[in-house]
């Protein structure tokens, strides 16, 4: 099974997290039949495991749903030979036959394969269902996706069935797994084949949150029975737990499962100490806010500034009606009148103070958002420096491949041409086998260059967006500084490594620049050709 790493830009604090969003804008009106099932909420979201920086956390998800073939060679007593029938998704089983594949499965892990699992806290990590925050974010696109309000990723000018598996034309049955295109994270079938199971129990939406009671089993992503249209990855629906007829766990063929790779949270005895620190600190800072902190002083002055205004118009207020008296001209129509005024005035008052408590509260979620906005845009510029590594050595290997499949073919002429005719059949044979698998290495190599460059371009224009501007100078420069803060040494090799990663950002920057300036960025001349440059230099 393939598994695609899924980073949170959540921090590196023990209880850091990222609040995410799952569901879907809806109108409350128009769409109130769906409202309750499929409205958008806040979530909070943390990966098991390191990602590419301190301030990234990771966890893993199935690059296609569990396939008939995977789930027999666990669950059956023998592990048979896999057909291509078999590469359809695994439907018609329980909740508890899900859970138990993932329990088998980490069992043998655990026994055969331990050193491969990604660790936390030096102790590996197992299989289970996705929860639904996990599976909603993965689903979207992770912080590839600007939009993740949206029902669905960018598919840009493509049809939705280029995507989702589903419709009249699917004959009332599931599709082989990976038979559309995938997300922007690389995951197949997300929405639509088979719906998926997730760890939690259905649960209704009461517009600000879940709502309080637990259901049956719920599945996310709908199925092959709907119009890709229809579907989305806010998508979810509640499965009976039993059959009510034979009292049997349930079942249904438009129902599988995908899993992924976490882990427990506290591993270590270091690590309840860890989250006890990490309590304290976040109890601390939310003392000092409600205290009152330093970025509030400046809105406590304006209260006490607006107050007193307040009360200098209700002196003048007083002042006004001692005069008419005195004068003898005050009618009781104008009392009324300055009595009204008076009271407005401390209806002011009680006002200004309720805005004033409002804009600190703003002030602090606006500080929580542009924190998050940083994290998120701090997580893509590693993506793409990660990008920037990779690309230019799979454009390398695909050259140096389709060159060994020409010298292979000089080669077999040559052998063939000093061979006897009876030789010759298998000579030809050896070589176009040999042939064949260096061609079919260059076609999987290329798909996965593709998908690495869509992911970079994708990566930029969200960088580019205008809502980054003053956000993303900030985060390149933390980013620059960070890598010669770990590359001091002055060496070559060092040198060589500092030089090369800042060209790296550099030519990130000149893609922003193409992408912020709406012009179309070439895959050759752009990405692939000044990465490898960059990658031969001497620095």
């Amino acid at each position: 099974m393939v598994f695609r790493p899924v980073d949170v830009p959540a921090g590196s604090g023990f209880l850091d997290d990222a609040e995410i969003k799952t569901g879907r804008a809806l109108d409350q009106k128009s769409d109130s039949d769906k409202a309750y099932n499929e409205f958008l909420e806040n979530d909070h979201l943390a990966g098991a495991f390191h990602g590419t920086s301190q301030q990234v956390q990771r966890y893993y998800i199935g690059k296609y749903d569990v396939t008939q073939n995977q789930y027999n060679a666990m669950t059956k007593d023998t592990c048979s030979a896999p057909t291509p029938s078999g590469q359809l998704p695994q439907a018609n089983v329980t909740f508890g036959e899900a859970e138990n594949f993932a329990t088998r499965w980490s069992s043998w892990l655990l026994k055969n394969a331990r050193a491969s699992m990604p660790m936390r806290s030096g102790k590996p990590g197992f299989i289970r269902l996705p929860t639904d925050a996990e599976w909603s974010y993965a689903a979207k696109g992770g912080a590839l996706n600007t939009h993740p309000e949206a029902p669905m990723w960018d598919i840009g000018d493509d049809a939705a069935d280029e995507y989702v598996v589903g419709g009249a034309e699917e004959a009332g049955k599931a599709q082989a797994v990976g038979s559309r295109k995938p997300n922007p994270l690389g995951l197949y079938d997300m929405v639509g084949n088979v719906s998926q199971m997730i760890l939690e129990p259905y649960r209704l939406n009461r517009l600000n949150g879940q709502q309080g009671l637990s259901g049956g089993i719920q599945a996310r992503g709908g199925d092959f029975h709907f119009s890709p249209d229809e579907i989305s990855t806010a998508t979810r629906y509640e499965m009976a737990p039993f059959d009510p007829v034979t009292g049997e766990p349930a079942r249904q063929a438009s129902v599988g499962f995908r899993v992924v790779i976490a882990a427990s949270a506290l591993e270590t005895p270091t690590d309840a100490h860890a989250a006890a620190n990490a309590f304290a600190q976040l109890s601390a800072k939310g003392a000092a806010i409600e205290t009152g902190s330093a970025e509030n002083a400046q809105q406590i002055e304006k209260l006490r500034q607006d107050a007193g205004q307040a009360q200098v118009l209700k002196q003048e207020i007083t002042t006004l009606k001692n005069q008419l008296n005195q004068a003898g001209s005050a009618s009781n129509e104008t009392r009324t009148l300055l009595d009204k005024l008076q009271s407005d005035v401390n209806t002011i008052a009680s006002l200004q103070q309720q805005v004033s408590s409002i804009q600190v509260k703003l002030g602090q979620v606006g500080l929580e958002r542009r924190a998050a906005q940083k994290r998120q845009i701090s997580a893509q510029i590693e993506g793409v420096e990660t990008l920037s590594q990779t690309l230019p050595q799979s454009d390398a290997l695909i050259k140096a491949t389709e060159g060994s499949i020409n010298n292979a073919r000089v080669a077999e002429q040559t052998e063939l041409s000093d061979a006897a005719p009876a030789e010759q059949e298998a000579i030809k044979r050896k070589w176009e086998n040999q042939i064949n698998e260096m061609q079919k290495a260059v076609v999987y190599r290329k798909a996965v260059l593709v998908n690495d460059q869509n992911t970079y371009v994708t990566l930029i224009n969200s960088l580019a967006d205008p809502s980054n501007a003053d956000i993303l100078p900030e985060a390149r420069q933390l980013k620059a500084q960070s890598l010669q803060n770990q590359l001091t040494a002055d060496t070559p090799e060092a040198r060589t490594l500092r030089g090369r990663h800042l060209s790296y950002l550099d030519i990130m920057d000149a893609n922003i620049k193409l992408a912020a300036n709406k012009a179309p960025i070439d895959n050759q001349k752009n990405i692939i050709a000044p990465l490898r440059a960059a990658a031969q230099k001497n620095y």
